[in-house]
């Protein structure tokens, strides 16, 4: 089984992160994934951020 949650240096979306507050639910994780931890190498750098929905249709 893959992975659930892998960390990348690559995120896509621009602008300037504020990453205070956002948290991410996760299957299969117990606890909420929190965003600022997640992304703290990228705190207050001028980024490009990609959010990528998927759906399973058969």
């Amino acid at each position: 089984m893959a992975a659930k949650i892998s960390k990348k240096k690559t995120i896509n979306a621009q602008g300037t992160l504020d990453i205070n507050g956002m948290k991410l639910e996760v299957e299969d994780v117990p606890d909420p994934v929190v965003l600022s931890e997640l992304l703290k190498d990228f705190d207050g750098l001028d980024v490009k951020l990609s959010v990528t929905y998927g759906e399973d249709i058969a």
